[in-house]
């Protein structure tokens, strides 16, 4: 695929911005966008591929150069492989007329959703914003931050035994003289990253760390700033409290905006499970007869074990009844 395409969308992107490109490079609908083997993209095509793109997303997406050549080669290859089932004329099957109106039927389903959403209107939130504040002020704390150094003794070519026997070194050494723990970083710890950043690993109490080494950073204070040996999955670490910020209560003006969010999405989500769940509870008919049938149906049209289904009823034109 020719990449001047791509280098032009990536230029226009950079001067004007992803929306005007797409108005100015890729528009009216049926405009071509890239052909190849005889298949061709429009600009329609491009849209419906980016439905399956959260909206706030999208923008984003057609950012990336690698990303649209991406997308592209993909519905490219579909609307190839399709231009060959139409020369096969597999589309003119029992099978393929049913699949296509059942991806006609799903596509439609996922606009009605995307309609039912842009029609719904969120009620004002901002009094239960309060009350959820203030019924949950526990919920809207700023975390303590921790910033501690680090010993990593690595069970890499060494036993546990060995590990820990000198972890328990390690850790009499910084205990006795808190302010050589920079020494014993550089001295002992197997942590590549100690190079760069001296041992030293912020925010060490959040979920980007394991809970053994976050749980141990937690519990250091002024009085006790040395760790005994923590057992990770990466070894044993001696841990030194560098900083520690204690945790704060948020405002309401601080939390509010978190809060709408949360409401507003939860209000759309208790709505649309309402409106799904009026449908899934209109009384049902189902035809015994039939769905009795099923499991003898597909029994028999099942290929015995090391064959492959014969081509008459892969594509439906002799299917058992």
């Amino acid at each position: 695929m020719p990449r001047h395409i791509f280098a032009a969308i990536a230029a226009c992107a950079a001067i004007a911005g992803p929306s005007v490109c797409l108005a100015q490079v890729l528009s009216p609908l049926e405009q071509p966008v890239v052909s190849q083997g005889g298949a061709t993209v429009t600009l329609g095509d491009v849209d419906a591929f980016m439905q399956h793109i959260p909206a706030e997303k999208r923008v984003g997406f057609v950012n990336s150069a690698e990303r649209i050549e991406g997308m592209l080669k993909d519905i490219l290859r579909t609307k190839e492989l399709a231009l060959q089932a139409r020369e096969l004329k597999l589309d003119q099957s029992t099978e393929a007329r049913y699949a296509l109106k059942l991806a006609e039927d799903d596509a439609l389903a996922k606009m009605r959703l995307m309609q039912f959403n842009a029609d719904l209107k969120v009620p004002d939130l901002n009094a239960l914003s309060r009350e959820e504040y203030l019924a949950h002020k526990d919920r809207y704390v700023i975390p303590a931050d921790v910033t501690v150094q680090h010993v990593l003794i690595s069970v890499q070519g060494r036993s546990v035994e060995d590990a820990l026997k000198l972890a328990e070194t390690v850790r009499a050494e910084a205990a006795k003289d808190p302010s050589v723990f920079e020494e014993l970083v550089q001295k002992y710890s197997d942590d590549p990253s100690k190079v760069s950043n001296h041992g030293r690993m912020k925010d060490a109490t959040s979920e980007k760390y394991v809970p053994e080494f976050a749980k141990a950073a937690g519990a250091l204070t002024q009085a006790a700033p040395i760790s005994p040996p923590v057992k990770t999955k990466f070894g044993y670490h001696i841990l030194k409290l560098v900083d520690r910020k204690p945790e704060q209560q948020q405002t309401f003006e601080q939390a509010k905006d978190k809060i709408l969010a949360t409401l507003r999405d939860q209000y759309i989500s208790d709505q649309r499970r309402n409106f799904l769940n009026e449908l899934s509870n209109k009384p049902l008919e189902p035809n015994a007869e039939v769905i009795g049938s099923l499991h003898d149906r597909y029994a028999r049209m099942a290929p015995a074990a090391g064959e492959s289904a014969p081509a008459s009823a892969a594509n439906g034109d002799a299917a058992p009844r």
